[in-house]
């Protein structure tokens, strides 16, 4: 065996013993925001360096939106993730911040990148947006879930929420734009809620929301 044939074999056991596959791939969203009901319904997070997710009733709860262009291909994946960097709690003064806060993600494929713009989402117009804490109208499809566990174990805590029900929706959906929706999994006035980078952060690229596919 030649020296480049045994590189080679050796960067492949190297893959597979740490789970990496060469197809794997990355990707960061286009655009990215979030939505606040009530007192803050037509105000707009689309340019802002945080992304807020909570479901306190009233008018404190927010909803996430990330677009993400797909490339070829990406209907044969097999597997899915969504990575996030926590980076702090949405709670009053006072408030507890132990247990848990629990989230969901719905995901729709579609041809039409206008369906929404960061520059413009608010809460009255969010597309799929019903306004309870935990519901996205059709075509979204609830594809996994998450719970953050509090208090943060780092200042800034990277997860990876699994998507065990997006590559069907990969496969059977039509169109290049993927649009990921977060929404509390409870609605209580003293559940605290999450806060997580946006792709504004400058100079931290991989503490970005990044779209995890295997194929």
């Amino acid at each position: 065996m030649n020296l480049v044939r045994r590189v080679l074999c050796a960067l492949m056991v190297c893959a597979a013993v740490s789970g990496m596959r060469a197809a794997d791939e990355t990707l960061f969203p286009s655009q990215n925001s979030f939505i606040r009901n009530g007192s803050a319904a037509q105000d707009n997070f689309g340019n802002v360096q945080r992304l807020e997710l909570a479901g306190r009733t009233g008018d404190n709860n927010r909803k996430v939106y990330l677009k993400f262009e797909l490339p070829d291909g990406a209907g044969g994946s097999a597997g899915a993730k969504l990575r996030l960097t926590v980076t702090g709690v949405i709670a009053l003064t006072g408030e507890a911040t132990n247990g848990f806060f629990p989230f969901k993600v719905f995901a729709a494929v579609g041809d039409n990148p206008d369906l929404w713009n960061e520059s413009s989402l608010n809460w009255t117009d969010a597309p799929g947006n019903t306004g309870g804490a935990g519901e996205v109208d059709a075509p979204w499809v609830e594809v996994g879930s998450y719970e953050v566990q509090f208090p943060l174990s780092a200042t800034e805590q990277t997860i990876e929420v699994e998507l065990p029900g997006l590559p069907e929706v990969l496969k059977s959906g039509t169109g290049r734009t993927l649009d990921l929706v977060l929404v509390p999994g409870i609605e209580n006035a003293k559940t605290p809620g999450v806060v997580f980078h946006s792709n504004r952060v400058k100079g931290k690229s991989d503490q970005w929301p990044a779209l995890l596919l295997t194929r």
